[in-house]
């Protein structure tokens, strides 16, 4: 992992962003019942960190909703799943795909819910994903 330059140790909300060459996101939105709710995707996943993931998808998902994320990376086989909320969503020009911001709920309630450890394990499969892609 790369080090925070000291200018932007200071700012108390920066949080570093990865890039995960053959990263891929599998979403759903979430619901009470999630049994016959399916993953869709794959998409391209565009940058992630410890609390939120950036990615691309065709299809038109509806702000402010809460998902799923299947995170994954092809060449560590390495994957983890989180919830979180769509924070922004903004229009790619060229392509015709939204981007999506995905920010991770630390905690919640029912089926909001993520585990207490949840940036560790985000932080843990970033670490074990960037050490396999410098071999």
């Amino acid at each position: 992992m790369s080090e925070i330059k000291a200018e932007r140790k200071r700012e108390r909300r920066f949080t570093e962003r990865f890039r995960i060459p053959d990263g891929l996101i599998y979403y759903r939105q979430l619901r009470k019942l999630n049994w016959f709710n399916t993953f869709q995707g794959p998409c391209i996943l565009n940058d992630i960190a410890s609390n939120s993931a950036s990615f691309e998808c065709p299809g038109e998902l509806a702000g402010k909703k809460l998902v799923e994320l299947k995170i994954s990376s092809q060449r560590s086989q390495k994957e983890i799943i989180v919830k979180g909320q769509i924070t922004r969503r903004d229009m790619k020009s060229k392509s015709g795909e939204f981007v999506y911001v995905v920010q991770f709920s630390p905690f919640g309630k029912g089926y909001q819910y993520n585990s207490d450890m949840n940036k560790e394990k985000v932080r843990a499969f970033i670490k074990s994903v960037q050490t396999n892609n410098d071999i």
